[in-house]
Parts: C-alpha cells; sequence; structure tokens
C-alpha cells in the first residue's frame, strides 16, 4: 500500500503546492483539493494490491475461526474434506466476479493511468 502512494505523492508537482500556499490555502486546504485528489490513483492501486493479497488468505481466518470464516476456507473445505469439486468451482467462480467487479469499480471511479505511466 505504501509504495503506490509513495509513487503517486512524489509525481504531485511542488509548484502547485507552492500555489496554494500563495492563494493562502491552509494545510488542509491544500491536501484537500490539491494532494488528495493527485494522489487518489496510487490510493486505488494500493487498495487493489491489498483486497487481491489478502481474499487469497485463508490460513489465518481458519486458525482463528475453525475454518469457518470466509469464501476461501469455504473452497478449501469444499475440495478437501468432501470432494466436492462442482461446488468448489462455484465458489470460486463467485470470488473471481466479486474480485472482478471490485476491481473494476476502482479503475472506473480513479483513472489509475496516471501511475501507471511512471
Amino acid at each position: 500500500m505504501a509504495a503506490p502512494i509513495y509513487i503517486s505523492l512524489s509525481q504531485i508537482d511542488e509548484d502547485l503546492l507552492d500555489a496554494s500556499e500563495t492563494l493562502r490555502g491552509g494545510p488542509i486546504e491544500t491536501f484537500r483539493h490539491i494532494t488528495l485528489p493527485l494522489s487518489m490513483p496510487g490510493v486505488a492501486i494500493g487498495v487493489i494490491f491489498v483486497f487481491v493479497l489478502s481474499i487469497g488468505d485463508f490460513t489465518v481466518p481458519q486458525f482463528l475461526s475453525g475454518g469457518k470464516g470466509t469464501i476461501t476456507t469455504l473452497i478449501y473445505l469444499a475440495v478437501n474434506n468432501g470432494l466436492n469439486y462442482p461446488n468448489a468451482a462455484a465458489l470460486s467462480i463467485s470470488l473471481l466476479v466479486i474480485i472482478f467487479a471490485i476491481v473494476y469499480v476502482l479503475t472506473r471511479f480513479v483513472d489509475i493511468s496516471k501511475i501507471a505511466r511512471s
């Protein structure tokens, strides 16, 4: 999460921050009107990275909740305990659709091509 945000923050032109200070914009206004909108592509990419990596993690919820926590543990249990491959395939496809929907929504509202060019 830190690397994409750092990259998008490093691309912000210092002249914009100086212009905000010259026009008597305080730190809060500068952050709200300049820094936050220009760093949103980095935040969106960081959210996608963290979400995709954390959705596949099933070890920790399995230890903490006894295997009844997330969709990934349900897929694991369907394959290993019950050998119910059609159920595991349906759960996997639904997980894939959920991931694609969240990534689509994030990329639809935030232009991540700005950070991809650097």
